[in-house]
């Protein structure tokens, strides 16, 4: 099993939330064995604070609650934990160990958080029986489930879901619909699959409404470059070429294949970020309403609450003007691209590095 060397994007703003929403928010960024969770005001970037977290061998987790009270963050080395945080002051509220959680160098989708704030979804991986799985912890009740995620087609799966409790989980070359089963807490059973032509996943997203699914391939050199669209009902998959639809697409990937994707809260807009190059698309049509090419390649895709940015980090340098001298320094720079017009700017992010990889970055509402 393959896992991509890359930055971890953490969908942290719950899916099925149709509508108008607030600028307002709060922006989470952690690097690769960084010290910290650092929560920012958006679109201020004023810091809030930061959260400690420990996790030396590899990259930590994160999920909130669609509310924004609530912060969950896996992390640890020889011993794993689940913290749940009220997200307003970073204070814990509980702690539970557990064994095994997946140690990544710049990992990826480490767990899931449902839309409907009822289930995490922990990637472990017991790295002597080099055996993949995923702990299911049960939000309301405060307990890990006795069972763990049993009926995913494959080891270690991308996961996104619906407001009404529907799981998706994309493996190469499936990808299943999956409900939860009442009688029995924590289980889920299959309703649907599809196959599809994409053996290597790099992201997954599911429209606000919650019918449509797409899965987007890693980039390979010379080869397509693929989007996958999955309507809840239909048997079978749709699937687009990137490489004909985008204009700008490199033949050769060079720095490697991976590539982000987000879906505005209002489901008009679908967000792709791949090295230099950022594309905004009309998401019902695919139609390219901006290419947004970058100073260097940037992690991450993410819109705004209100859906007038497309966020990505990328590391850089900045200046500033004290007392007549021009001050330089190395960091992580937030991309902000206006999603009418498709003009960028870029602010620096105080204490944030993202030289070893990105393990976290996401947007959630500022908690009430």
């Amino acid at each position: 099993m393959r896992y991509a060397v890359w930055s971890l994007i953490a969908l942290l703003v719950s899916t099925g939330r149709p509508g108008a929403q607030s600028a307002a928010g709060w922006l989470y960024v952690n690097s690769f064995q960084g010290s910290g969770l650092e929560v920012f005001e958006l679109p201020s970037l004023k810091p809030v604070h930061a959260v400690p977290a420990s996790s030396p061998a590899g990259s930590i987790g994160a999920a909130v609650t669609r509310d924004g009270k609530r912060l969950f963050v896996v992390d640890g080395d020889k011993s794993s934990r689940l913290r749940v945080l009220d997200a307003a002051t970073g204070g814990e509220l509980a702690s539970h160990p557990f064994e095994n959680r997946l140690l990544l160098i710049g990992g990826r989708h480490v767990l899931h958080l449902t839309a409907d704030d009822n289930w995490l979804l922990i990637k472990t991986y017991d790295y002597p029986s080099a055996a993949a799985g995923v702990r299911v912890f049960d939000v309301k009740r405060g307990r890990f489930a006795t069972l763990g995620l049993r009926n995913r087609a494959c080891g270690a799966p991308l996961f996104a879901s619906a407001r009404d409790g529907t799981l998706f989980s994309v493996c190469p070359n499936l990808v299943q619909e999956l409900q939860p089963l009442a009688p029995a807490p924590g289980e889920f059973i299959e309703r649907a699959r599809a196959p599809t032509a994409i053996a290597e996943v790099a992201d997954v997203r599911l429209s606000p409404d919650g019918t449509r699914l797409y899965i987007l391939e890693q980039m390979g050199d010379g080869s397509q470059w693929r989007l996958v669209e999955w309507t809840r009902g239909e048997t079978s998959v749709r699937e687009h070429d990137l490489r004909k639809l985008l204009e700008g697409v490199p033949a050769v990937p060079g720095s490697g294949g991976a590539a982000w994707m987000d879906v505005s809260l209002d489901g008009r807009k679908l967000g792709l970020v791949r090295g230099r190059r950022a594309w905004i698309l009309e998401r019902e049509t695919l139609r390219v309403i901006h290419q947004v090419d970058l100073p260097s390649p940037a992690d991450g895709a993410q819109f705004s609450l209100d859906g007038e940015e497309l966020l990505s980090l990328r590391e850089g340098t900045s200046e500033r003007v004290a007392g007549g001298i021009t001050e330089r320094t190395a960091g992580g720079l937030l991309v902000r691209i206006n999603t009418e017009t498709g003009k960028f700017r870029e602010t620096p992010l105080p204490g944030v590095t993202i030289g070893s990889g990105l393990a976290v970055f996401a947007v959630a509402p500022a908690p009430r």
